[in-house]
């Protein structure tokens, strides 16, 4: 009430020296008027308006620093009124990060106890952000891409009011916190972080059931269906080393087992080929026994023998990506891919036809030696 008193004093005093002067003219005629004769000057003088002009510089300044200090912890999300509201969105709080303002001093209005004052906030354009899923690939994509993007500009009206403190507050944050952050409610997800799967250097080995096979190779060649007792197996080896894998066949072993299968069942193969069993086909033929061996042997291994072994040896560098295991041939530059889970990696070798004609199959888990 001090500034409204002080106006309407300094209303009344002009008001009486204007009447003061108009009186003189009246009674003066046409006589000059010196400057040192007008009573408006030492009349004004006696008004001490500096106390009035500090007060209401000191009332701006007050209501701007508020301002200024909401405005700042908007920018900066430093106070408990924005960041109750982003929470703990890693999204929402890269978006906050691209705020900026600026508060239009000019427009600040003030009475005696309310004040309002323009301000216009900036955001980046998050919407054309997000709609390309590029950009989500990753905080850091996804930041680049704001800081890129276009600005959406937000106006905004501080309204404060006077509290019986004498301090001033604004009323309205609430709803400028609401403005700013458009945002919020919006799902944005990242894509999921992949971490590579653990692979232990070391030997994994796959073993395959080879029994079907040979027996159809076998069926094959004598020209009737035999199913031979006893298993037989392929074992194929992957060696992982540092940076390094190695695929291969102990072709030495495959051979013995073959040769210790086949002694295991020659009398139902001979029987199948002759119809005879080795004992009477020894009678029959004049041959012994290890010449039957052998050309039992000679029969099946001479199949064996046109097996391509080497489709086998593949090595060269490999990388992890997620669970999956890329093998890049040395020689050929082919990529291997199989999938990692625990212990085992299941090579995915379709590409390799040759192996079709080996064995049926294009898939081989490998198990880490002594799992």
């Amino acid at each position: 009430m001090k500034v409204l008193r002080k106006s309407i004093s300094l209303f009344i005093i002009i008001s009486m020296v204007m009447t003061m002067v108009s009186c003189a003219s009246l009674t003066s005629g046409k006589t000059k008027k010196k400057k040192h004769d007008d009573v408006t000057y030492p009349l004004l003088d006696l008004l001490d308006l500096s106390e009035w002009e500090a007060e209401v510089n000191a009332t701006r300044e007050s209501v701007l620093a508020v301002i200024y200090k909401n405005s700042d912890c908007i920018i900066y999300h430093d106070a408990d009124f924005i960041t109750d509201v982003i929470g703990d969105d890693e999204a929402y709080k890269l978006i906050a990060d691209t705020a900026d303002g600026t508060i239009n001093e000019e427009s600040l209005s003030i009475t005696s106890t309310e004040a309002s004052v323009d301000a216009v906030y900036t955001i980046a354009d998050f919407d054309e952000v997000i709609r390309d899923d590029n950009n989500l690939e990753d905080s850091l994509t996804f930041s680049n891409a704001l800081n890129v993007a276009g600005r959406t500009e937000i106006p905004v009206t501080y309204k404060l009011t006077k509290n019986d403190a004498g301090d001033w507050e604004v009323t309205n944050i609430s709803e400028i916190v609401e403005a700013v952050t458009p945002y919020v409610g919006l799902t944005i997800n990242f894509k999921p972080v992949v971490v590579p799967a653990d692979l232990n250097d070391g030997t994994y080995v796959a073993k395959i059931d080879y029994k079907y096979y040979f027996d159809s190779m076998v069926s094959a060649e004598v020209g009737k269906s035999v199913t031979l007792d006893g298993t037989l197996y392929v074992y194929l080896y992957l060696v992982i080393e540092d940076d390094h894998a190695s695929i291969y066949l102990d072709e030495t072993k495959l051979r013995q087992d073959i040769d210790a299968y086949v002694t295991a069942n020659e009398d139902a193969i001979v029987k199948a080929s002759t119809g005879v069993s080795i004992g009477t086909a020894k009678i029959v033929t004049g041959m012994t026994y290890e010449e039957i061996h052998q050309m039992v042997m000679d029969t099946v291994m001479g199949e064996v023998n046109k097996i391509n072994f080497n489709i086998f040896s593949k090595s060269g560098d490999y990388r992890v990506e997620a669970d999956t295991i890329i093998i890049t041939d040395s020689i050929t530059k082919r990529e291997i891919l199989g999938t990692i889970s625990g212990k085992t990696i299941t090579l995915d070798m379709t590409d390799y036809h040759d192996i079709d004609n080996f064995i049926d199959t294009d898939l081989f888990s490998f198990v880490l030696n002594g799992n």
